[in-house]
């Protein structure tokens, strides 16, 4: 795979929200990483998309194929101090930049119980700034209907809600900004 990418515009993230769990896991992500360097002549850069709650510092921070430590803070409750995490990453030796590949997702029920409510755009951009004025080198966005693309006909994931192309077309993750507004067609 490296080979076959190396000269396209990728970042190669491991682990795809899981945990290392146990040397054998980690001989594993660290012999995959291995093998995309030497195959894309170590052109591109790598991380580690951790669980809720960790950072991809906990376990291969000195490795040299992690080019940067991505942080999931996760779904759990509303204000989570990913602040926190990012500045404790940072505080590492040797530095390496931080984000936050997965903080709160829009209309996601605050951990996984609708009874809680859903996160909504203040749970998102609440996330967004503490990350980024912490120092965080970018941010990712999440939307808990989209990366489903759940629809009425399908079995929901956590208490899926609103099917995800009416998310789309209606601007419900940024209001006042649709498809068509955007130039775009579904």
């Amino acid at each position: 795979m490296g080979r076959r990418l190396r000269n396209k515009q990728v970042i190669w993230i491991l682990g795809g929200d899981r945990s290392c769990g146990n040397e054998t896991h980690y001989d594993v992500w660290c012999s995959m990483a291995e093998g995309l360097r030497k195959g894309d002549n170590d052109k591109h850069l790598g991380t580690y998309h951790p669980m809720g709650g960790i950072s991809s510092s906990k376990f291969f921070h000195n490795e040299s194929w992690l080019g940067f430590n991505m942080l999931q803070s996760g779904h759990s409750a509303r204000n989570i101090p990913n602040c926190e995490m990012i500045e404790s990453d940072y505080n590492l030796k040797p530095s390496k930049p931080c984000l936050d590949g997965e903080a709160r997702y829009e209309d996601h029920p605050i951990n996984w119980n609708p009874e809680n409510k859903w996160f909504d755009e203040h749970d998102v951009r609440q996330a967004a700034y503490w990350s980024v004025f912490t120092g965080a080198f970018g941010r990712t966005y999440g939307c808990h209907n989209i990366w489903q693309f759940f629809e009425k006909r399908r079995e929901p994931i956590s208490h899926a809600r609103t099917p995800w192309k009416k998310v789309l077309k209606t601007g419900w993750l940024l209001p006042g900004i649709t498809l068509r507004r955007a130039g775009l067609r579904l």
